[in-house]
């Protein structure tokens, strides 16, 4: 198993077991390509959310990352993140994209659950 395989593999399960802090979360479309390029009519609508672990989680402590959630919908609005604070964990989430180039992992996840912390 190479480096990239295992980073792939592991990093996400470890992201998924703790609850990181809900930094920003907002709705995008995109449009999407079939198999032979050509765009497709239609758009598909997802969630982006920006976390971050929390401080005592070693090596991953105040690591921000990116999510974006395929046809998700806001479970919490902009407005509301303003005036409270939550946390949020995700469900199968995956690496997407490595961009070595500008130092980024992409993320997606097929669901998000958040709670409110007081």
């Amino acid at each position: 198993m190479t480096l990239l395989r295992a980073l792939k593999r592991n990093l996400p399960k470890e992201l998924t077991e703790i609850a990181s802090d809900l930094i920003s979360i907002a709705e995008g479309t995109k449009k999407q390509q079939d198999k032979e390029g050509e765009q497709e009519p239609e758009l598909k609508h997802f969630v982006k959310i920006e976390a971050e672990i929390p401080r005592g989680n070693g090596w991953l402590s105040r690591i921000r990352f990116d999510v974006k959630i395929p046809d998700g919908e806001l479970k919490v609005t902009p407005e509301e993140l303003e005036n409270s604070d939550y946390s949020v964990t995700f469900s199968n989430l995956t690496v997407t994209y490595i961009d070595s180039m500008r130092d980024i992992i992409y993320f997606a996840a097929e669901d998000y659950e958040i709670e409110e912390v007081r």
